[in-house]
């Protein structure tokens, strides 16, 4: 017992003669095995550049990522100027307070080595965006005669009103693809900002590789874009059978039940069908 207590004695004598003479930091510092640290082996102003560099590149990029997250969240999400603004200073926020969070870690618990380890493999995690929701309206059968593609796109705007899609995407699917024309396609998608959703859109199909042709593409641009497209199963053949996509919500209209339609130019989503109207003004009369 007592040849440890000496041994013990003998090297805390040894430190505090090391730290005496300078050999070591002799500010609590230790190594990976909990020894003190050699002064001639840490870095002292060596590190400075380093830490200047890093902090330097850390505002740029804060700088950056906050202006491209304004344009992100307006342009490309389409929030409020109110909306973007609260989202993006809750994220300056968070960067204000995670170093002082990171430094009552280091001070009291981990210490700055496992510190700074933790906080740089966060670096590593990309920041999650909430996505849309993806809102699937299937389309069945075709139009009957004398029904357009107003009175199509009244009957999508009248179900999507009522069902809720803003802030969503809208996709288009189904075997009534195929009979509806690229008018009627573009009619109904250009009819978004009255539904609400952020984007109505069709899947790529023969009528896109048409539509390319008509535009003046050369035909071997639209059999590369073809190809690839059925190489990454992003080309829809209404000839194949249809593989089930997942969505946020699901929508289903017959083409069929479409009836022809009366709505004024302001409230579309108010629109009636033609025969109630009659039926409506009928009784008015009487």
């Amino acid at each position: 017992m007592g040849s440890v207590d000496e041994e013990r004695s003998l090297l805390e004598a040894e430190l505090d003669r090391a730290e005496n003479s300078g050999l070591y930091t002799g500010d609590g510092s230790v190594d990976f095995n909990g020894n003190p640290v050699l002064k001639q082996n840490t870095g002292n102003w060596k590190a400075c550049p380093f830490i200047l560099g890093n902090e330097c590149c850390a505002r740029l990029a804060y700088y950056g990522i906050t202006t491209n997250l304004v344009s992100y969240l307006t342009k490309k999400l389409h929030e409020g100027n109110a909306s973007a603004a609260r989202n993006v200073t809750t994220w300056q926020g968070t960067c204000y307070v995670t170093p002082l969070i990171g430094a009552v870690l280091a001070d009291a618990y981990w210490g700055r080595y496992w510190t700074i380890a933790a906080f740089s493999t966060i670096y590593f995690i990309p920041m999650s965006m909430v996505l849309p929701g993806v809102v699937g309206f299937k389309l069945l059968g075709k139009l009957r005669d004398g029904v357009t593609a107003t009175d199509l796109v009244l009957t999508v705007t009248q179900m999507l009103r009522k069902h809720g899609v803003v802030g969503k995407f809208v996709e288009f699917y189904g075997e009534g693809m195929g009979k509806l024309s690229l008018a009627d396609r573009a009619t109904i998608a250009n009819m978004s900002p009255d539904y609400g959703a952020t984007m109505g859109f069709f899947p790529v199909d023969h009528l896109t590789l048409q539509y390319l042709q008509l535009t003046g593409r050369s035909d071997e641009s639209i059999a590369m874009i073809e190809s690839y497209l059925r190489t990454n199963k992003m080309f829809v053949d209404y000839n194949e059978p249809q593989i089930e996509k997942v969505y946020s919500s699901y929508l289903e209209l017959k083409l069929e039940d479409v009836e022809l339609c009366i709505s004024g130019a302001k409230e579309v989503n108010n629109s009636r069908g033609a025969e109630h109207s009659r039926d409506d003004e009928d009784d008015s009369v009487a």
